[in-house]
């Protein structure tokens, strides 16, 4: 069962997908070699045959587009990041400034060659995205209602 930040995130992920491409073959190929098969944020080598990491969200409203995909490895992805701010957490996975600033630039000169959207949004493309992203915030903030709420009938 995912937690409420966890299903907040996927509803912005699947709003993403309808927005934003996703990634060729070929950009994959070239993420892969951009971080010399190794992740962004701790610089663990990942095989990319195995399941120990994967194309990651930097961002996680960013979406699906390669501005936003970096290389991370499972427990970076899955078990620590989660929806944190990227920066901040590169900070607490670099032990020396040389390294956050090697790591930082890496990202960034991904981040660079990309482009923010295919295109520009129509208004009417623009104006449902607005109201999606409302309404997961109001998803948010009513499931935090409602976990205050069962906190205290349960007291």
């Amino acid at each position: 069962m995912p937690s409420v930040s966890q299903a907040k995130n996927i509803m912005r992920r699947a709003i993403s997908e309808i927005v934003d491409s996703r990634l060729t073959r070929a950009q994959k190929d070239e993420l892969w070699e951009h971080f010399g098969s190794s992740c962004a944020f701790c610089g663990e080598h990942i095989e990319r045959t195995s399941r120990t990491g994967h194309v990651d969200h930097l961002e996680s409203s960013g979406g699906n587009g390669p501005k936003n995909r970096v290389l991370a490895c499972a427990r970076c992805n899955g078990d620590e990041k989660r929806e944190r701010d990227w920066r901040e957490f590169l900070r607490e996975k670099c032990e020396s400034a040389d390294l956050l600033a090697q790591r930082q630039s890496l990202i960034e000169a991904w981040v660079a060659k990309h482009p923010e959207r295919n295109g520009e949004m129509s208004r009417e493309v623009e104006e449902a995205l607005q109201k999606a992203e409302r309404l997961v915030e109001e998803f948010h903030a009513a499931c935090i209602r409602l976990r205050e709420a069962v906190k205290a009938n349960s007291m």
